[in-house]
């Protein structure tokens, strides 16, 4: 695999690809036999790919030998894809914010995503983090390699989205907690007493989209 770096900011539309669970990429005990998931989710991937020519896909991938071959036997070859090596936190902080879309099965990722405006498709049959699919920002697709591809062609043909034009507010705050903490711990040490102010989102411009599963599961 290659470096792990950014590539130059350019008119194709940018989709940043994330596999690190398990569950993703183990069949049965072992991991290597027929039926992997990591099989239908890199089918998917690559046939999306395909049929996009104006798609540019930076991978870094897993370090484990099972993983990179799996990757490398789907994606190899493909002239948009990018493979580089795992990336340092910050430079992909720097990814994510530059990508239109994000591929990915990481509970992390759904969280900070939507403070960069950047929708993801969460490879996962499920989600312990389904605020982030009430506002229609993540959604959840699964593992079947006809579902990724649809997914990932419908979110290439939406506009370009950022933070400035979030279509609902983050679900998962407003960056603000660290203050809110100091000021509660600064009048319980003054007053004796904790004061805490909740949270309250800012209403959505408009009815927020109800979350869903590919296909039309409601989640």
């Amino acid at each position: 695999a290659a470096p792990a770096t950014v590539p130059p900011q350019g008119t194709r539309r940018r989709v940043l690809v994330t596999l690190h669970r398990r569950e993703s990429w183990m069949h049965g005990e072992g991991g290597d036999g027929d039926g992997c998931p990591l099989d239908g989710i890199l089918a998917g991937l690559a046939a999306a790919v395909r049929e996009r020519p104006d798609v540019s896909v930076l991978f870094p991938v897993h370090p484990n030998p099972a993983v990179r071959r799996r990757v490398e036997q789907h994606l190899d070859g493909l002239a948009s894809v990018r493979l580089v090596e795992p990336m340092a936190y910050l430079p992909f902080v720097r990814a994510m914010a530059a990508a239109d879309v994000i591929v990915s099965d990481s509970g992390g990722v759904q969280e900070e995503a939507p403070s960069l405006g950047v929708p993801v498709l969460v490879i996962r049959e499920r989600t312990e983090r389904p605020e982030g699919l009430a506002p229609g920002m993540n959604t959840l697709v699964g593992r079947d390699a006809d579902a990724v591809r649809r997914a990932l062609a419908d979110a290439l043909d939406r506009p370009r989205r950022r933070p400035a034009r979030l279509p609902v507010p983050n679900p998962f705050g407003d960056g603000r907690a660290a203050e809110r903490i100091r000021d509660a711990l600064l009048g319980w040490w003054r007053d004796g007493a904790l004061r805490v102010a909740p949270f309250v989102a800012p209403p959505a411009p408009h009815p927020a989209p109800r979350a869903r599963r590919l296909g039309g599961e409601s989640r």
